[in-house]
């Protein structure tokens, strides 16, 4: 009988604006996994926020850590009643940030996108823009980017609205064999919005974490994302990606 796990990997680079302007990446991801439970991470901080790389760091750690210790209540939660909650941990993370950096709550402004599972079962949030997808018979979308009134707007941890524009969603999962997180930034080469087209390319990332370990997968997507991704954007870049790979092949006898 086979048995599977999950396996994750994520990158971050600074885009070309910001290193033109000698400014820090904004964007931030994190994995995390325990008692069987893969969470992957990802937040682009506020471009207008000058400690929102901070912001970003705390929230991708502090959700993570959140959700993986909550996931079976996140499961049968309600939505908005898991968007308060979550949202309710992450305020009070930002607001101890804000007093020890000596700044407002806003200055620490980022996105969220996220996915927890133990393999059956999932839960994902997601504010703002960026995108989540998954991976079963084929690539699709699995929460689209939330932009504002315009184009290049959209929605942050800091946000008056943010509670209305968090989506939680949880569900079973036992067919999909990958999620991806993408920021703004990574998206815009790996999707195409006129017809939700998804790159193959993300097919092929997801296979590296079947054919080595995670930290090596790190590195090859480090490489990508400053190699090609970020060559055709101004904006920073991550992705993260978790993978079920299959870790047993044993006989029913």
């Amino acid at each position: 009988m086979q048995t599977f796990e999950w396996k994750a990997a994520s990158a971050y680079v600074i885009g070309r604006s910001h290193e033109k302007e000698q400014t820090l990446c904004q964007d931030r991801t994190y994995t995390l996994q325990e008692n069987g439970i893969q969470v992957i991470a990802l937040a682009d901080g506020a471009g207008s926020a000058k400690l929102s790389h901070l912001g970003a760091e705390a929230v991708v750690r502090t959700v993570s850590h959140h959700v993986l210790k909550q996931f079976s209540s996140y499961k049968e939660m309600d939505s908005t009643a898991a968007a308060e909650q979550l949202l309710d941990v992450i305020m009070q993370e930002l607001q101890q940030l804000a007093e020890q950096l000596d700044c407002e709550k806003q200055e620490l402004a980022s996105t969220l996108l996220f996915v927890a599972s133990d393999g059956k079962s999932y839960v994902s949030g997601h504010l703002g823009d960026g995108l989540i997808a998954e991976l079963n018979e084929g690539l699709s979308i699995h929460s689209h980017p939330d932009n504002g009134e315009y184009a290049n707007s959209t929605y942050f941890t800091t946000s008056k609205d943010a509670l209305v524009r968090l989506r939680i969603r949880s569900g079973e999962c036992e067919q999909v064999g990958a999620y991806f997180l993408m920021s703004d930034g990574t998206s815009s080469s790996m999707y195409r919005k006129a017809d939700d087209f998804l790159s193959p390319a993300l097919a092929t990332v997801a296979s590296w974490l079947e054919e080595h370990d995670e930290e090596t997968v790190n590195d090859a997507l480090l490489q990508n994302l400053n190699k090609s991704i970020r060559m055709k954007t101004f904006d920073d870049c991550s992705l993260a990606v978790m993978t079920k790979v299959v870790c047993s092949n044993q006989s029913d006898d």
